[in-house]
């Protein structure tokens, strides 16, 4: 799945609404990226039913180079929820081209499977 933030934009570039059932994280692979000045890319998970309504986990940032590429990253999902809406943010930052995001794998797993 790619990912694009056009330069001097700010927005969630995918939403999906997701029922974790027994699931505990969220996990991809970042397998390219291209970054400007001051872009991110963000994975939020945000429960929107359940006893923890409102609760939110964050990722790193994706386009940072620190991460590895076509490793598995794991981020924890709100526990006590339902449904959780599992959003996509990215700013496009300072440039003359798009900040763009490749990642794959995606999947909602339990702790044990997140290897």
């Amino acid at each position: 799945m790619e990912f694009y933030g056009a330069p001097g934009t700010i927005g969630m570039a995918a939403s999906k609404l997701v029922t974790p059932g027994g699931a505990s994280q969220f996990r991809w692979r970042v397998i390219d990226r291209s970054a400007n000045l001051q872009s991110a890319a963000t994975w939020v998970a945000t429960c929107v039913a359940g006893k923890a309504k409102g609760a939110q986990q964050t990722s790193i940032n994706l386009l940072d180079q620190s991460v590895a590429l076509n490793k598995p990253m794991v981020m924890p999902l709100p526990a006590n929820c339902t449904v959780v809406r599992v959003d996509m943010r990215i700013a496009g930052g300072i440039g003359t081209n798009p900040a763009s995001l490749i990642v794959s794998d995606l999947a909602l797993v339990r702790p044990t499977q997140a290897n």
